[in-house]
């Protein structure tokens, strides 16, 4: 008797060992498929799918600061051309001389 449950259980854990470590490896898999993406990052395609948009974000962002930049530049010379197109004489340029020889009447300048 003592032979026959000694054989079985002897056996049993012969057997069960096995199919534990068979599952334990396949639960050990799974957890690092999913684990992966973020263990080891973007993929090289999802890098240069990003890599592409921030390309055309900065596209987008270098076409709009151009506009603004060439219609503040057309704005300014427009502004120049009127500027330089008033008379010579007058109070105008009056107020520049004084602010060019050391700034307006009662200022510390």
């Amino acid at each position: 008797m003592h032979l026959v449950i000694g054989g079985l259980v002897s056996g049993s854990t012969l057997a069960i060992v096995p199919f534990a470590l068979v599952a334990t490896a396949a639960g050990a898999g799974e957890l690092l498929a999913r684990l992966a993406p973020v263990l080891l990052g973007p993929t090289p395609a999802e890098r240069l799918a990003a890599a592409e948009e921030h390309a055309r974000t900065l596209a987008e962002r270098n076409r709009l600061a151009r506009e603004l930049h060439d219609s503040r530049r057309s704005s300014w010379s427009r502004r120049g051309s009127r500027c330089c197109s008033r008379p010579r004489s007058g109070r105008w340029l009056g107020g520049v001389s004084k602010a060019a020889r050391g700034g307006w009447p009662g200022s510390r300048g």
